[in-house]
């Protein structure tokens, strides 16, 4: 082992160094060494640059400059070693090459005597011998043509000959004529297509036209079989040509068979010679070269810098540690927290609807225990919220006037048959008369909430013509009446789209102020997309943070794709304990309660005007408008 700079062996001072009993081997020496050793190619540059860590700072610059000192030993005695071996592999291969050696037929000298020979034998005229091999290679040539072309002639000849007159046609498309007569015939047949639809078969016209198709069919048959006859020709031609060509060429390979051993064997050994001749000159030109080379001085490798002592240790570092802990913490934590937002695709808030899907939010609707209106407070948030979303609707109604709303969703379980039922209860509790109609043929479900029965309703209608009137249910909550969907068919689009349908709502529109349409989900089933075209409004129901943005606004495409006007949108089932609403910036929670509570008290004032939009249908002067503050 190299001494330190204590003249200890490496091996004695690190065993010692870390309490080993024995001074460590040669192999677990340079293991631990190598284990301190940092050799790194500085970028850009042809530098190497050799780092070392130890505890004793003279004991790590020692070892960098000898580790880089024997370095460049080893790279210079690799060199030496290398153009030793190329020197006696350039020796070896001439010597071959003009003697002869182990696996060579013979030396160039020898190859040299041998071509001498052949060519005072040689008595023909090596220039028409070239030109009998080169023109027998081109009748080859002629030939193999020759025999691609009947091959073709004779796979399209069987294929036509095992095919109907029809089929035949159709697989000529390179015959002028047949292409001709086939797009007259498509026009002739197109015209006895439209004769069939004015008048009967009998017709005189008919006849006619039908008569000038087959003729034209048969014109076709007698092309398509001449055309086959005609390739059945050229292919006897083809093989007939074929028989000339063997003919000639058998009498050229007779000619060259006379004289091509002999000449064969003096163009071999002369292009034996030429390539041991060629070769031999770049092996000589190679031993000039690595000569010259040699005699260059050259300094591969040399030190840019010894290893200078460091002033301080190099670690531990605590402060630089603990900076880039923190960095790390924080660039982690956020960008976890960035990749967790980026994940969560749903809709969170009214302006990340509004702006996604370009369409008003009518109502923001809370979390329920009961599910109905029926069954909450009239002072509960749900209560005051689907009149909110119905004192909305109606102002929208002012301005354009509509009857029919269909009430949907993107998905299933957003909540869509819950929002219709408890806005009808809502309308109706404000005096409006309000129709519920479950248009939902696939599962039905205003019936179980509102529990009647569901024998006969809007299918029944539909298929056997009975008055929609007959089907009407009223329900407990004045001023609110319930279309069942009845028996479920089973075609459900060719009801829903029908003009029976458009027909049905037409005749109720009449005795009601509006009509309300449960509609399966949009992406579930074709149903709702097929309604949209035959209500007045479409409005969307999206469960809070359930469902992907794009699943949402997919579900507003297909809806206007097929004409269907949207109304805009209802968030459902927004949690108050987790202050949505406040989120929202609807001020409820403990504020909503003490509004509630502050009105209780002052209710027995008879000359208090009434607040509430279940009181008052137009916003009283002074006070701001639910439409104003709901409405986009």
């Amino acid at each position: 082992m190299y001494p330190s700079v204590t003249r200890e062996p490496f091996n004695e001072k690190w065993a010692k160094r870390n309490n080993s009993p024995r001074p460590y081997s040669v192999e677990a020496a340079a293991s631990l060494l190598k284990s301190n050793l940092r050799i790194r190619p500085e970028k850009g540059t042809r530098l190497i640059t050799i780092r070392c860590e130890s505890h004793d700072s003279k004991e790590a610059q020692l070892i960098a400059n000898m580790v880089a000192e024997a370095y460049m030993q080893w790279m210079g005695q690799l060199r030496d070693e290398s153009m030793d071996r190329a020197f006696q592999a350039l020796r070896k291969q001439i010597r071959i090459y003009q003697y002869g050696g182990p696996g060579q037929s013979g030396g160039l000298k020898k190859d040299q005597d041998e071509m001498l020979k052949l060519k005072e034998q040689l008595s023909l005229d090596a220039q028409d011998h070239l030109l009998q091999i080169q023109e027998l290679s081109q009748w080859t040539h002629t030939r193999d043509e020759n025999r691609s072309l009947i091959a073709e002639h004779k796979t399209e000849i069987q294929k036509l000959s095992v095919m109907t007159d029809d089929e035949r046609v159709n697989s000529i498309q390179n015959h002028v004529a047949i292409a001709q007569l086939s797009i007259q015939l498509g026009n002739e047949e197109a015209r006895l297509e439209a004769l069939l639809a004015r008048y009967g078969d009998k017709n005189p016209e008919i006849i006619g036209q039908r008569k000038l198709i087959a003729k034209i069919k048969e014109n076709l048959s007698d092309l398509a079989k001449g055309y086959l006859e005609s390739k059945k020709f050229e292919a006897a031609k083809l093989d007939a040509y074929e028989w000339e060509l063997n003919e000639i060429i058998w009498r050229l390979e007779q000619e060259i068979a006379q004289s091509q051993p002999l000449y064969s064997e003096y163009l071999f050994s002369k292009a034996s010679v030429d390539m041991k001749l060629a070769i031999l000159q770049l092996i000589e030109q190679s031993k000039i070269q690595e000569k010259i080379t040699n005699a260059i001085p050259t300094v591969d490798i040399q030190f840019v810098q010894r290893a200078q002592l460091p002033g301080s240790p190099i670690r531990p570092k605590p402060i630089f540690n603990v900076i880039i802990s923190v960095f790390v913490g924080l660039t982690l934590g956020t960008g976890i927290a960035y990749f967790v937002e980026y994940l969560d695709t749903s809709m969170k808030s009214v302006d990340d609807i509004e702006r996604y899907l370009n369409l008003s939010t009518l109502a923001l609707i809370p979390q329920q225990k009961q599910g109905l209106l029926v069954h909450e407070s009239p002072k509960s948030h749900a209560a005051e919220n689907y009149r909110m979303l119905w004192t909305n609707i109606q102002f929208a109604r002012k301005q354009e006037d509509f009857k029919t709303v269909m009430i949907t969703s993107g998905g299933a379980g957003e909540g869509k048959t819950t929002t219709v039922v408890n806005l009808g209860i809502a309308a109706a509790q404000m005096g409006s008369k309000v129709l519920l109609v479950d248009s939902d043929l696939r599962r039905p479900k205003i019936h179980k909430l509102l529990k009647y029965s569901n024998k006969v309703g809007l299918s029944n209608v539909l298929l056997k013509d009975m008055d929609p009137r007959d089907v009407l249910i009223e329900t407990e909550v004045p001023g609110l009446w319930a279309m069942p969907s009845g028996k479920l068919p089973a075609n459900v689009i060719g009801l829903l789209n029908s003009q029976k349908m458009r027909d049905v709502l037409a005749t109720l529109g009449q005795d009601f102020d509006v009509l309300l349409l449960d509609s399966p989900p949009v992406m579930g089933v074709s149903d709702a997309s097929v309604m949209a075209g035959v209500v007045d409004r479409v409005l969307l129901v999206i469960d809070y943070k359930k469902y992907p943005k794009r699943l949402a606004n997919r579900a507003r495409r297909n809806l206007e794709n097929v004409g269907g006007e949207m109304l805009g949108t209802v968030i459902n089932n927004l949690s108050v304990q987790r202050g949505d609403y406040y989120y929202y910036g609807y001020g409820y929670g403990k504020g909503y309660h003490y509004y509630y509570s502050a009105r209780s008290e002052e209710e027995e004032e008879p000359d208090e005007e009434p607040v509430g939009a279940a009181q008052a249908t137009e916003p009283a002067e002074g006070r701001s408008s639910p439409d104003a503050q709901n409405t986009a």
